[in-house]
């Protein structure tokens, strides 16, 4: 019996989720917040964890399970979880396939967008500038920018709403209407509101494709006279589309 393996926690891994059990394929899907487990609930073919695994824990699971193939249909931007996922499947012996997102269209630069290669660069970038700066770059990385001078009363940053983040970001110095917690993606119609309402000069954003509503900010920010400052996806990483990817699995099936 085929059993996957399926490490998720983005809208590919949610839709591949719900295809393999829609195909009555065993599958252990991974994410890493209780919130990403509470989105794959009620599939019966489909058991979710939500605890954070390092590579000897990754190595044990596929060991234990046996698992005909791995998914990795993580974040674009989540390299160090892919790397270990990969390095598991290397000392295993697992069949692993990367699930990645088409680049978008809308990365043609004009004077309302500025790239960046990181979020160090565009801390740096956001020092010689005035005004407020609307982050949505994930939490993570946040504490980098409390770097920037008066960070507390410039900075607005679009967070989940898990607790732990709350927590982590109002120690940070990110509180009161500056820490905007909710789910995406976004409309344009709600991103530019937000923009708007916070007097936003700058949007910071990643180059998530379109699951990820970048088409959807970048189109905000240029409505809104926002500077768009966009940080790059990282290069060269090979790998099967959503369509491609449920072909394989098709084969897998057959």
């Amino acid at each position: 019996m085929k059993r996957i393996l399926l490490f998720a926690g983005t809208t590919e891994g949610r839709i591949l989720a719900e295809y393999l059990n829609t195909l009555k394929i065993a599958t252990h899907a991974c994410v890493a917040t209780e919130y990403g487990e509470h989105l794959l609930l009620n599939l019966d073919y489909v058991e979710t964890t939500s605890a954070r695994l390092t590579v000897d824990d990754m190595i044990a699971l596929i060991n234990q399970e046996s698992f005909s193939a791995v998914i990795d249909a993580t974040h674009p931007y989540a390299t160090l979880v892919s790397t270990n996922i990969q390095s598991a499947c290397k000392a295993t012996d697992a069949s692993y396939y990367r699930v990645i997102r088409e680049s978008s269209e809308l990365l043609t630069e004009d004077s309302s967008m500025v790239f960046m290669e990181s979020v160090d660069e565009a801390v740096a970038y956001l020092k010689d500038t005035a005004g407020n700066i609307f982050v949505t770059t994930g939490s993570k990385e946040l504490y980098k920018y409390t770097h920037l001078p008066d960070f507390k009363n410039r900075i607005y940053t679009r967070i989940l709403s898990s607790p732990s983040v709350v927590k982590e970001c109002y120690e940070l110095g990110f509180q009161g209407k500056h820490l905007i917690c909710m789910q995406g993606p976004f409309s344009t119609e709600l991103n530019y509101a937000m923009l708007i309402h916070t007097n936003a000069k700058y949007l910071v954003t990643k180059e998530s494709g379109l699951p990820g509503g970048f088409a959807q900010k970048v189109e905000a920010a240029k409505q809104a006279g926002v500077t768009c400052v966009i940080i790059g996806r990282p290069q060269d990483v090979k790998g099967y589309t959503l369509d491609e990817m449920k072909g394989i699995i098709d084969k897998m099936i057959i």
